[in-house]
């Protein structure tokens, strides 16, 4: 497929990986907001699932990049 030979990675794993990195961003920029609330404006339906796809393409869980800000 077509982005496939963009990104080599499936229309869903690029969803996933966009999503992430959205979430990624705004865990470090939003402290006020929750790890619950980024996940499901990024797109997640549960926070679980969420810290898993966060995990599997970071290796790390999604509360350690607050504690660690860019």
């Amino acid at each position: 497929t077509h982005c496939r030979h963009l990104t080599n990675l499936s229309p869903a794993q690029y969803l996933a990986l966009c999503r992430v990195e959205m979430a990624d961003r705004l865990l470090r920029e939003e402290p006020r907001q929750t790890i619950t609330q980024i996940a499901m404006a990024c797109g997640f339906n549960s926070s679980q699932y969420f810290a898993t796809a966060y995990r599997r393409l970071t290796g790390s869980r999604p509360g350690e990049a607050r504690r660690h800000p860019l």
